[in-house]
């Protein structure tokens, strides 16, 4: 997978977790997250 704009992804599925790093003026919090769907089929939200 790659989303222009993300510098930096970690993912657990031991955790259920992921933590991405991107620019936002390449990407958005919404692009990244239906990306992550459409390929795992997992639900992503996005936590602070």
């Amino acid at each position: 997978m790659r989303v222009e704009g993300v510098t930096d992804a970690e993912f657990s599925f031991e955790e259920g977790r992921g933590h991405v790093v991107f620019d936002s003026t390449e990407t958005t919090v919404q692009i990244i997250t239906s990306e992550i769907e459409r390929l795992t089929g997992y639900t992503a939200v996005e936590r602070r």
